[in-house]
């Protein structure tokens, strides 16, 4: 599901909620007209950090899937022998 899909003017909720702040910053003594654009900037800053999280989530379960898969190929290296005897090349 995109996260932007849900946050389009034809969108009863989003209708809704932009309603709804329109409402509350029209009573903090904003012009009507400026609070709707307020309640626009709300709405978007609210989607930015939203994404940001969900960029954050994803960027971890990728790096925790490298992480995982280095694990495992480590068993797959050969045994260091710090203690053994070098070979020299003549």
């Amino acid at each position: 599901m995109f996260l932007v899909a849900n946050v389009t003017p034809g969108q009863p909720t989003f209708a809704h909620a932009a309603a709804a702040l329109t409402v509350r910053v029209v009573a903090s003594g904003v012009d009507a007209k400026l609070a709707a654009k307020e309640a626009y900037v709300l709405i978007y800053q609210t989607v930015i950090i939203q994404a940001t999280t969900l960029a954050y989530v994803d960027t971890f379960l990728v790096l925790a899937m490298i992480a995982a898969i280095m694990f495992v190929l480590s068993f797959a290296l050969r045994k260091n022998d710090p203690g053994g005897r070098r070979m020299v090349m003549e």
